[in-house]
């Protein structure tokens, strides 16, 4: 009896000890993510959404048409570099993307065509958040400001029996908005994190396209403006840098 009474008090001594032990520990470790000042992020946004370039344009007799004003309508995945400082209670948000593209394509059926299309875009983003933090587990929801701009720029050439035709069109765009948000993030070390977000933006669009063709005089122009809403991205995946 008295053998079993030492062993279940060693064996109850040695439990209190790995607890004292462990319970510090673990203290330490859920105090100890999401404590940095600064966050760098760097994501890619729309990674479903399909890689590919669709020109916006259409024909008809001879002449190149803008099919639609705004790029929006055909997204594809973008790189987004972003910092975030930290307080308390939250964190002040800046971010950015640029994107390029120019590609040229030429036939050689007997016409000479010749096509060429340009894309220039860049959006800046500003905003507050707020968070809650779980162990290693962040969910913060919060507000952006947006303002964006977009160049596109489309020619055309092909030759027929008497010249050669020349068409362009240019598609100026400029955009601001404000863009609720909620997202999570995941700590793998206190130095590294990933994390998804999700926005719903309204935005109000100003644009300017401009189209000209050697086969006529006449340069025409066309302004627009409006409201535009969506939710986005199509997927967004981001790695943290906590400093």
């Amino acid at each position: 009896m008295q053998i079993i009474m030492k062993k279940t008090l060693l064996i109850s001594i040695c439990f209190i000890m790995i607890m004292s032990l462990t319970l510090p520990v673990h203290t330490q470790e859920a105090k100890e993510f999401n404590t940095k000042k600064i966050e760098v992020n760097i994501g890619v946004s729309d990674i479903f959404a399909k890689n590919n370039i669709i020109y916006p344009y259409y024909y008809i007799d001879g002449d190149y048409y803008l099919q639609y004003v705004y790029n929006d309508y055909y997204r594809k995945p973008e790189l987004l570099v972003g910092i975030k400082f930290h307080n308390d209670k939250g964190a002040f948000r800046l971010g950015t993307n640029f994107n390029f593209n120019n590609i040229t394509t030429k036939d050689s059926n007997g016409n000479n065509e010749k096509s060429e299309f340009k894309t220039f875009s860049s959006k800046l983003n500003l905003g507050y958040e707020w968070h809650s933090t779980i162990s290693r587990i962040v969910i913060y929801y919060g507000l952006d400001i947006s303002t964006s701009y977009s160049n596109s720029y489309f020619k055309n050439e092909y030759s027929t029996n008497f010249e050669q035709i020349v068409n362009e069109s240019t598609l100026n765009e400029f955009t601001v908005g404000v863009n609720p948000l909620i997202g999570t993030a995941i700590f793998i070390t206190p130095n590294l994190s990933i994390g998804t977000e999700v926005k719903f933006t309204a935005e109000y669009v100003s644009g300017k396209t401009i189209d000209e063709s050697s086969g006529s005089p006449n340069t025409n122009e066309t302004e627009s403006s409006g409201i535009r809403t969506h939710f986005g991205p199509i997927g967004f995946l981001s790695i943290n840098l906590h400093f």
